[in-house]
């Protein structure tokens, strides 16, 4: 009788283990490369925006997209704007998008903003070169 209630026991402790492993480990990775893409149960950016944490007021980054109406695009403003702020995001860094449509131009720029710092403009094609110096710029900048 001692026995079975003993493996019991062990069932049990082996079944919260597995159950808590995968949320253990990724919490381990988080604390030691600060990747937010790991975080275990972490809020989603769509969480945190219904729950009205998204910190727009605290947001030092911002992309302007200078968005040429005369030209046709093989991409979207709204892609566009989205591909940045994934990027951004994959850095764990929040950001926002403005977008100005250029009457009369066929071009497409993007230009980031951090605090007083302006950094491009950037074509469409090579708006990604951009986010590194930006998110330098803004880790300099903040007290993060």
């Amino acid at each position: 009788m001692r026995k079975k209630r003993g493996n019991n026991i062990l069932y049990i402790a082996t079944i919260i283990t597995a159950l808590a492993a995968p949320a253990g480990m990724s919490s381990l990775y988080f604390l030691i490369t600060s990747d937010p893409s790991v975080r275990p149960l972490a809020l989603t950016r769509e969480g945190e925006m219904q729950a009205g944490r998204s910190g727009e007021a605290n947001e030092l980054i911002t992309a302007h997209i200078h968005w040429g109406t005369n030209k046709v695009q093989n991409i979207s403003v709204q892609g566009l704007s989205q591909d940045i702020l994934n990027a951004f995001y994959g850095h764990g860094v929040k950001a926002r998008v403005l977008i100005h449509e250029t009457p009369g131009s066929n071009q497409v720029a993007v230009t980031y903003t951090v605090g007083a710092s302006m950094i491009g403009p950037f074509s469409a094609y090579r708006a990604a070169e951009g986010i590194s110096a930006a998110i330098a710029a803004y880790r300099l900048t903040s007290d993060n």
